[in-house]
């Protein structure tokens, strides 16, 4: 009877242990997907925080951004600083 009782507490910790094993892989996929988008974009000066995009560099107004903007058709990616 004892060594059931433990046994069972050896399954429920081990199953408990994959449970948070798995979920720090998924936090880590997603912190790392997070990293790449934010290097990708920080290339035109903007920086992911919190889900929006904030512009890095102060000095660069949107009147420069809407001059500098590349026309509609030549990007599809959404991102100023990748074009196909």
């Amino acid at each position: 009877m004892l060594i059931q009782k433990f046994l069972a507490e050896i399954r429920y910790y081990q199953r408990r242990y994959q449970c948070f094993l798995s979920r720090c892989l998924y936090l880590l996929f997603c912190y790392t997907v997070q990293i790449l988008i934010s290097l990708t974009v920080g290339q035109a000066g903007y920086r992911l925080k919190a889900g929006q995009f904030e512009l890095v560099n102060k000095n660069f107004s949107s009147t420069q951004a809407s001059k500098q903007r590349l026309p509609e058709k030549e990007y599809y990616t959404g991102y100023p600083c990748l074009k196909w």
